[in-house]
């Protein structure tokens, strides 16, 4: 599932409208190299945090290849669509084809802090 109409309206910290966004999806469906690599990239953001965070969701986020970012892998930037935030961590990068289009698709998590459950 994607956002279809509603990735326009998608803000990634306050300026960057994605091209193509999913729908969350819980990161039980992670393969293990995925799931290592996102406990990799969350160890850091605990330790700056001074507490647990962890990710159960994840989207994937897409750029044509003209528009990417450049985001980091493990970085943290702000998500919003209609006035819902969230925090989400790049885990992986990868260049895709679709429909005569290259993209660069990034895996993300959603961060959740245990603080607040």
């Amino acid at each position: 599932m994607h956002y279809d109409q509603d990735t326009m309206s998608i803000l990634i910290d306050n300026t960057t409208v994605p091209d193509v966004c999913s729908t969350p999806t819980n990161t039980v469906f992670f393969n293990k190299k995925i799931t290592k690599m996102m406990k990799n990239h969350l160890k850091p953001i605990c330790e700056q945090m001074d507490r647990k965070v962890f990710c159960d969701e994840s989207m994937s986020i897409g750029f044509l290849v003209q528009n990417d970012p450049l985001y980091d892998l493990g970085t943290v930037h702000k998500w919003a669509l209609f006035g819902d935030e969230k925090y989400i961590v790049i885990i992986d990068k990868t260049k895709i084809y679709q429909k005569g289009l290259y993209f660069w698709v990034y895996i993300t998590g959603i961060l959740n802090d245990r603080d607040d459950n």
